[in-house]
């Protein structure tokens, strides 16, 4: 049974060397289920490249603010919580909805005439297209219950954008620094997001500091310094 399964599973990580978590919030979890092994913390690098050649084109006029959210639209990526947030936002909010359509018409339909005007969705698009869809927003909204990860946040630093992300994405706890190019919000908390966003409506010029503060921290994160990374971790562990 799954039972089974699962004793199989923590008694072979258990007798490994090492554990390599796709992040600090990873390797917490594997430190606490599996205390035996080393533990490493690998944050996930991907190529940035096409975010990284366009401009940073921050608006700091204070006319409009554009949020973006990039995934799928359910409820566990938290695409709920964002649409209510929104909805108590001034006119100047806008709203852009980039993947796969999912629960998003059901979603829509509760929110008022007016807030769904301010609301764009551009369905989805294929990997090389995203950095254009990135380029338009002024700042990047991840309200996941819950994400292991989510490359999307990388993606969103590559564009130079302010990050708001809930505590339940693990990308968040490696490339989200706290009043410095984002901010961390307690998971299903529709106020603190509120909150968060409506800050950056308040303070454009903040978003725009903190967005170039996210371009700077994306070339911590490219695939080259991600596989020094892992030899690092080879070395260290036959080393032993």
């Amino acid at each position: 049974g799954v039972g089974v399964v699962i004793r199989w599973k923590s008694a072979r990580l258990n007798g490994a060397r090492a554990i390599a978590g796709i992040g600090s919030w990873a390797e917490r979890d594997y430190r606490e289920r599996f205390p035996t092994p080393r533990h490493y913390s690998i944050p996930y690098h991907c190529d940035l490249s096409g975010f990284l050649s366009l401009p940073c084109r921050p608006r700091v006029d204070g006319s409009t603010m554009t949020f973006l959210f990039c995934g799928q639209m359910i409820r566990r990526k938290g695409l709920d919580l964002l649409l209510e947030a929104f909805s108590r936002l001034p006119d100047k909010a806008r709203l852009l909805l980039v993947g796969r359509e999912a629960e998003l018409p059901s979603l829509l339909e509760e929110l008022r005439p007016a807030v769904r005007e301010r609301i764009e969705y551009a369905g989805f698009r294929a990997p090389d297209a995203l950095p254009k869809c990135f380029a338009r927003a002024d700042a990047f909204v991840l309200p996941s219950r819950y994400d292991g990860w989510g490359v999307v946040v990388n993606q969103a630093l590559g564009a130079g954008l302010p990050v708001i992300c809930s505590d339940q994405v693990g990308a968040g706890y490696d490339l989200v620094s706290a009043e410095q190019n984002g901010i961390v919000f307690r998971a299903g908390a529709v106020t603190e997001l509120e909150d968060a966003m409506r800050r950056m409506i308040d303070e454009p010029e903040l978003a725009a500091t903190w967005g170039a503060a996210s371009r700077n921290k994306a070339l911590d994160y490219t695939p080259e310094l991600g596989a020094r990374k892992w030899v690092s971790v080879f070395n260290d562990v036959t080393a032993r």
